[in-house]
């Protein structure tokens, strides 16, 4: 059997163990939908890592890179990264007050029913469009090193996702964000000397890109 066929199967696995062991800690609706407000400092960070720096980021964004140059990735991450810093530091402490379990409670809370289910309404497409990106990932790293057909991959990997999710609620999602946090990073800087080499070194990669892709502001001709 192909190796990386039983590392994707080893992996999966192991998600699907987080979600079912996750499912013991549940006790109510808090627990499943924000873990019980108990996450801590280190499992927030590295759910948050993982949620922003998934597939999207991974294979989207250096594709971008690619095409445009930093200035094509201004808004995510470097905006998207910014924007969670500024509303840790000055949005989260007064929301953690409000005691709210979704996103969209606070439009109930001050204003009405009906306009947080217009807001639930209106987030549902955009959500679908994010995490459709992560499912998309999901199948073509299965088509790269399998032999295995994208629409498959993509639907064994959100059947997993599904599967610890509703298992596990918020604390399934947080210890496997966990886990791939530590995945990807290991993944990243062990992949890094292999890729600058065969680029012929850093210093060949800087001197062969157009000095345009390290623009990250936006020019005269672009307002």
């Amino acid at each position: 059997m192909n190796p990386v066929v039983i590392i994707l199967t080893l992996y999966f696995s192991l998600m699907l163990l987080i979600g079912f062991w996750s499912g013991r800690k549940i006790k109510d609706t808090t627990d499943f939908l924000i873990a019980g407000r108990r996450l801590g400092l280190v499992l927030a960070t590295a759910t948050m890592f993982a949620t922003w720096f998934g597939g999207e980021s991974v294979i989207g964004t250096a594709g971008t890179v690619y095409k445009q140059g930093l200035y094509g990735i201004i808004s995510d991450p470097f905006g998207a990264s910014l924007a969670l810093i500024l509303a840790g530091l000055f949005y989260a402490p007064a929301l953690r007050r409000l005691n709210l379990l979704t996103v969209t409670d606070i439009f109930e809370k001050f204003y009405s029913r009906e306009l947080e289910i217009l807001a639930t309404i209106l987030m549902i497409p955009v959500y679908i469009a994010w995490l459709g990106a992560q499912v998309v990932a999901t199948g073509l790293t299965f088509s790269t090193f399998t032999n295995i057909d994208p629409n498959l991959g993509m639907l064994i990997g959100g059947g997993v996702i599904v599967i610890y999710t509703l298992c596990g609620g918020m604390w399934a999602v947080t210890l496997t964000d966990f886990v791939q946090m530590l995945i990807l990073i290991l993944g990243i800087t062990t992949i890094l000397p292999f890729v600058l080499t065969d680029a012929g070194g850093i210093k060949n990669v800087i001197s062969s890109t157009p000095k345009e892709f390290f623009i990250i502001f936006p020019q005269t001709k672009d307002l």
